[in-house]
């Protein structure tokens, strides 16, 4: 069972916020992702 693809919500996040999103939050947001995709494939 997975949760919807990180792209798929990332691209939904932004599309939400349009393009005031601020470039710390996406970088913050970016390091997020990096670290649920290292675990996931971790627990793989």
């Amino acid at each position: 069972r997975y949760a919807p693809s990180i792209s798929q919500v990332y691209q939904n996040v932004k599309g939400n916020v349009g393009e005031q999103v601020d470039p710390y939050i996406s970088d913050q947001m970016q390091k997020e992702i990096n670290r649920y995709l290292r675990q996931s494939r971790g627990r793989r």
